[in-house]
């Protein structure tokens, strides 16, 4: 799920810089490739993820004045009828991503608002679109506002709402203050309709030939489906040094399939080269396991048989450690991110924590190499089918219908172009061609100076499937998802939610466990990969996750998986 960190003393300040921080890292994705942690930043910050990583300048407000004055639509949308609500104008509500208040969301909308209606108008649809932000960050809140009551207040003041578009809820770390499946409570209060129906008839059929079928399983709530999007899923990848490849007289064809799968050839260039040769951020590898790690816990996972479990006592866990450690001992693997590191130049390969492709590739990116980068490194990118990340929902974005619209067939029609005309979705997830991206083919060459809302997260509001690729993406990105979904995660239970409100106190308390900063003695081990006896150091992180609730945590996960089930059947 995407999500952002944030603490009491943080703002939305502080937030913004954050986001500048990693924007070049939003900006290596789109050129490249994630590096190793960045996929958990994308995760954990998107952030949408996150990114998954658009300049600050673009997070301004829109001009004043005019007719096409963002913020009066926005003070005017919540008074019940207008002069514009009429049955020849959509409202689509969007909810702001993470961070970003109303009105620095309004630049967003108004470049959408302008680039969707032009292809309406193109297609003869009849109707155009206004869009609206809402659900934006408050100064200085300490816990975020409730989607389902703002939308709620719309409904009871008669405001004009066709379409919304849902996003995770704003989490605040480490007390996770504001948690809420933003999702399954807009449907519980009655303000989504259901989609069935629709998905039924011709029109569903055309949804279904471009979303996912997991995605479609995964969207339904008891049974019943009330909003639409997809997940491009995710594995990890081995990122080579052209330079060294060539230093070394290595092809290509050699490298295939996974890093664990070379040492005889690692060593060979540990001998050449005087260290070890595969870098590493670090030794926590729970999101390396091909585990559904169950959010907003760090370490619960679902394991082959399908119950929730300790990541920590998975044999998965322990074998993967005994890898990483046997190889350490050997000077095959250093963790990058230990201070006392500062090399300028990549390892002749690298751990990458984002892949969206099946296939190797070569291409040129600026490669972490711990606290420092390597501009411009030529590497090879070989995807690692061993190293699926399962993340099922996603931050559980969704494309839904208002309950209370009175203009339901035109709200239906622009639900399915959304989600099916490619010109629509490019403009939603990349911007204006152009002016934010250029094409090279058919690959997608972001600019430098592009909006953070909308590279970083636009592609929550649209159908990724349909858009363009980047460089580090298949070609058909459809047919990469399906054959993803026959792979892996056969053992996740589509459909099932976990809500933590019970058991959120000890969430928190092992999430902290491996917190990077007031983490626990034996994690900073692991991260640093400073263990002798990997038995011995696995004992100490369990009882410490034991103390901490880690049990009571997957009693209630098995609990609420067990109910589902029944009421499933």
């Amino acid at each position: 799920m995407r999500n952002l960190r944030k603490n009491k003393e943080s703002s939305k300040t502080h937030l913004k810089h954050d986001l500048y921080d990693i924007s070049k890292e939003y900006i290596t994705i789109q050129r490249g490739i994630e590096e190793g942690e960045v996929g958990m930043k994308r995760k954990k910050f998107l952030a949408a993820m996150i990114s998954a990583a658009v300049l600050l300048s673009a997070c301004q407000s829109i001009p004043r004045g005019g007719a096409e004055d963002m913020s009066e639509i926005v003070r005017e949308s919540g008074k019940g009828k207008t002069a514009e609500q009429d049955g020849d104008t959509l409202v689509w509500r969007i909810a702001c991503a993470g961070g970003f208040s109303e009105e620095e969301a309004g630049e967003v909308c108004a470049g959408w608002q302008n680039e969707v209606n032009a292809v309406l108008r193109d297609k003869g649809a009849g109707y155009s679109v206004r869009i609206e932000a809402f659900g934006g960050e408050s100064e200085g809140a300490e816990e975020a506002v409730q989607t389902a009551d703002e939308l709620e207040n719309l409904k009871k003041s008669g405001a004009q709402t066709d379409l919304i578009s849902l996003t995770p809820a704003m989490l605040y770390y480490p007390e996770l203050k504001g948690y809420h499946l933003v999702y399954p409570a807009c449907a519980g209060k009655g303000l989504l309709m259901p989609l069935d129906e629709l998905l039924k008839g011709e029109k569903g059929g055309e949804l279904r030939e471009v979303i996912p079928s997991k995605d479609l399983e995964r969207a339904k709530i008891d049974g019943t489906t009330y909003g639409v999007s997809t997940v491009l899923p995710v594995t990890g990848a081995a990122l080579y040094s052209k330079e060294q490849m060539k230093k070394y007289d290595v092809t290509a064809e050699e490298l295939k399939g996974s890093v664990f799968d070379k040492e005889s050839l690692l060593m060979k260039i540990r001998d050449l080269s005087g260290e070890a040769p595969y870098g590493i951020h670090s030794g926590d590898v729970r999101q390396e396991l091909g585990l559904w790690i169950l959010e907003p816990t760090e370490n619960v996972a679902l394991n082959r048989e399908g119950t929730f479990v300790n990541v920590t006592e998975t044999d998965e866990f322990k074998e993967y450690l005994e890898r990483l450690v046997d190889w350490n001992k050997k000077g095959l693997v250093e963790v990058l991110g230990k201070p006392e590191n500062n090399r300028q130049k990549m390892k002749f390969v690298q751990n990458s924590g984002m892949n969206y492709a099946k296939e190797p590739y070569e291409t040129t990116m600026d490669v972490s190499v711990g606290y420092q980068e390597e501009k411009g490194a030529s590497v090879l990118v070989v995807p690692d089918e061993t190293r699926p990340l399962l993340q099922p929902y996603w931050g559980d974005y969704k494309l839904c219908i208002a309950s209370w619209t009175e203009n339901r067939e035109k709200a239906e029609d622009f639900l399915v172009r959304l989600m099916t005309d490619a010109d629509i979705a490019n403009s939603i997830q990349y911007g204006k061609e152009g002016k934010d991206y250029t094409l090279d083919g058919d690959i997608v060459q972001m600019k430098p100076q592009v909006n953070i809302m909308q590279s970083y997260f636009g592609y929550e509001y649209t159908n990724q499937m349909i858009t363009h690729s980047t460089t580090v993406m298949a070609a058909d990105k459809l047919k990469y998802t399906e054959a993803f979904h026959k792979s892996y995660g056969k053992e996740i239970p589509d459909g099932f939610r976990f809500d933590p409100a019970l058991v959120l106190e000890q969430i928190v308390a092992t999430n902290l466990v491996f917190d990077g900063v007031d983490g626990t003695e034996t994690a900073r081990k692991i991260i640093n990969l400073e263990i002798d006896d990997v038995e011995q150091v696995i004992a100490s992180i369990t009882e410490e996750l034991k103390q901490a609730g880690i049990d009571e945590v997957t009693a209630e996960a098995n609990r609420q998986l067990e109910a589902w089930r029944a009421g499933n059947s």
